[in-house]
């Protein structure tokens, strides 16, 4: 698939997939909109059931008000009787009683003792016989506290009920009654609260002795209905309940209008913007051809500029190595007369080079080491190294200098530093020197502490060390932290003559500890004195015997590795003998001019001699020629050398037939 098919494919797959989505949105607006026309619908048929039950409870409250006209009169006549109903009719209510009776018992059932009907079903000395009607009047009296209302029966087209609550009148034991129209009744609550798309009906369910009894008292089934609800309510023996059907014209209907605009109008929108992508993607193509043919000419430049840098970076290494070639000589010098004069104006003239040559020489060095980490030329040799010897040395070597500023010179080693660690000696004092120098620099007084610890690493036998170099000295600005660490970079107002400085210790400080894998921060307030922190993770840990071994010096390794050398000559190679003669010349040379790039192509020839050729010996003695020279290690390269020297030198005896 080409690179210029891949986006086209990608910009259709989006397309597709957005107006999936906008019919999606879609979808759910519009369940979402019949979802609330479904709950309006379910709310308005609650409080119109609500409604109608209330109508109900006025009636039962009315009927309970002429219940007591009963119990607080001895005897009830029939003017006291009209007497309660015109009051009742005065009263506020939304359905007030038409008819108040009282049922007592007679010889065959049930008789209207005293009522305000004239001639209806509960007239003045009615019989009544109407079973639902019997039926509630005996349940009123077996519920005495509360009002029954009873199963419907029809009167010509009406449908009626009756109401009945308990309550004696004078030394009879009877009952207030009233009949309603349920047809009038639920006529006008129709009428009155029940819109278009809404379908009531009601049915009453009682317990007979045939089994129980359901019958429809209003409304019919609706073949179209959308949603149903159902309510119910019990009043005495009967239990109603009120079905609801909501039809598809409720209300208008669901508002889906939105939902059909919203898909429309994405549609269209992902339409025009396809469009626009579509105009934008062929434009990208002619741009992106421009852009890779200006890629390839910028890469062409950046490998040339990275080559130019490589070139430069080389260039100032080797005019460094030149240059602290005639300075070594010069300070070599110096001390020679340093032990032979005695004049005392000469001495302090002397003193002054001397102090000159070795400020000279830390430029070149620090010019050398950026040198080497900008060309990637600059390699850890790491080997087990005593880490508390190196915070110790530090402390020796910058004892006297904090003294002369007097500043109490602190050096704090966490029980937590392991003795023995794998590491980069030399690089670990050139990341700790620089920064103690700075410290007791721009401190005139208080402390400096130098501190380390140790915590376990994430890998196995390693610890991540911390080193911490604090100071109580004129600080930094927080505006020129995050600036202190570049290349040439000084705090701002620092002046030349009293602090000096080129501004390269810190920049080598940071390139350092990055090619430890770590990170160095900082922590400082303008007149309170810095905190440097460096941080070198996983530094593996080395064997505790190891201490002894390391604490030997130096020479005398050197002198033990250059007495075992002639013993092992006489097992070398025939083939490599004219080989170290022929080197014998050039060794020399080194010995007088000590040329620091010039060491390490010997140390890697004759270490690459001492490999084709199967010399452990001098494999060895080359790769360790070439980290002396790496790490300026100038008395231990003359050492080796001279070790050298000697070899060709018993070479040649044995080569030389005067000698035998």
């Amino acid at each position: 698939m080409s690179r210029s098919t891949l986006p086209r494919l990608v910009v259709v797959i989006c397309l597709v997939a957005a107006i999936v989505a906008a019919f999606a949105a879609g979808d759910r607006l519009e369940a979402n909109a019949r979802q609330v026309w479904l709950a309006r619908a379910a709310r308005e048929t609650q409080n119109i059931t609500d409604v109608y039950l209330f109508w109900l409870t006025t009636y039962q409250a009315q009927l309970r008000g002429a219940a007591g006209l009963f119990h607080a009169s001895s005897e009830v006549d029939e003017d006291e009787l009209f007497d309660a109903l015109d009051v009742i009719e005065g009263l506020e209510a939304a359905v007030p009683l038409e008819t108040v009776a009282f049922a007592q018992p007679g010889p065959e059932g049930w008789v209207v003792g005293l009522s305000t009907d004239i001639d209806g079903l509960v007239a003045t000395g009615a019989d009544i016989r109407v079973p639902q009607m019997v039926r509630v009047i005996e349940d009123a009296l077996e519920l005495p506290d509360r009002v029954v209302m009873g199963t419907p029966f029809a009167d010509g087209e009406r449908q009626l009920t009756l109401l009945a609550v308990a309550a004696p009148n004078a030394e009879r034991m009877g009952a207030v009654i009233t009949t309603i129209d349920l047809t009038t009744l639920l006529q006008n609550l129709e009428d009155l609260h029940v819109p278009d798309g809404l379908q009531m009906a009601i049915t009453a369910e009682s317990e007979g002795a045939d089994g129980r009894h359901v019958e429809r008292v209003w409304g019919t089934d609706s073949p179209t209905s959308v949603q149903e609800y159902s309510y119910g309510s019990d009043s005495g023996q009967v239990h109603w309940r009120f079905l609801w059907n909501v039809q598809p014209n409720y209300r208008g209907g669901a508002d889906t209008e939105l939902a059909r605009v919203v898909q429309m109008g994405s549609v269209l929108v992902i339409a025009l913007v396809g469009f626009v992508i579509g105009l934008l993607l062929r434009q990208n193509l002619r741009v992106q051809r421009q852009v890779e043919l200006r890629t390839a000419e910028l890469e062409i430049s950046v490998l040339e500029a990275q080559a130019a840098n490589r070139s430069k970076s080389v260039f100032l290494a080797n005019v460094s190595h030149e240059i602290r070639t005639p300075l070594n000589a010069i300070m070599g010098f110096a001390e020679v007369l340093d032990r032979q004069l005695t004049d005392p104006q000469q001495r302090q003239h002397l003193h002054v080079m001397q102090e000159s040559s070795e400020s000279l020489l830390l430029i070149i060095s620090g010019i050398l080491d950026l040198s080497r980490l900008e060309a990637g030329q600059l390699a850890l040799q790491t080997a087990p190294t005593d880490a508390l010897a190196i915070f110790t040395d530090i402390g020796q070597k910058y004892r006297q200098q904090a003294r002369n500023k007097k500043i109490d010179l602190q050096i704090q080693i966490d029980p937590s530093v392991p003795p023995v660690l794998i590491l980069d000696g030399a690089r670990l004092r050139d990341v700790l020197e620089p920064l103690v120098d700075n410290a007791l620099k721009f401190t005139t007084e208080g402390y400096v502490r130098v501190a380390a610890s140790a915590q376990p690493g994430v890998e196995a036998g390693t610890v991540d060390l911390t080193m911490r170099v604090s100071d109580t000295g004129v600080g930094i600005p927080p505006d020129q932290q995050t600036h202190i660490f570049e290349l040439f970079r000084q705090r701002d107002g620092q002046s030349i003559n009293e602090y000096g400085g080129t501004g390269l210790g810190l920049t080598i400080v940071r390139q350092l500890v990055e090619l430890m894998d770590g990170r160095i921060d900082i922590e400082s307030r303008e007149g309170h004195g810095s905190i440097f922190t460096a941080i070198v993770p996983n530094v593996s840990v080395g064997a505790h015997d190891l201490i002894q071994q390391l604490s030997q010096p130096q020479e005398a390794t050197l002198e033990g590795m250059a007495e075992s050398l002639p013993i092992g000559f006489q097992e070398m190679p025939a083939s490599l003998r004219p080989l170290l003669a022929a080197q014998a010349s050039r060794c020399q040379h080194l010995l007088e001019t000590q040329t620091i790039h010039e060491v390490e192509e010997f140390a890697q020839e004759i270490s690459r001699l001492g490999e084709d050729h199967e010399y452990p010996a001098l494999q060895e003695m080359g790769n360790r020629l070439q980290q002396q020279a790496s790490g300026f290690d100038m008395t231990g390269m003359e050492q080796t050398l001279a070790c050298f020297a000697d070899l060709t030198s018993h070479e040649s005896q044995r080569l030389d037939p005067r000698h035998h």
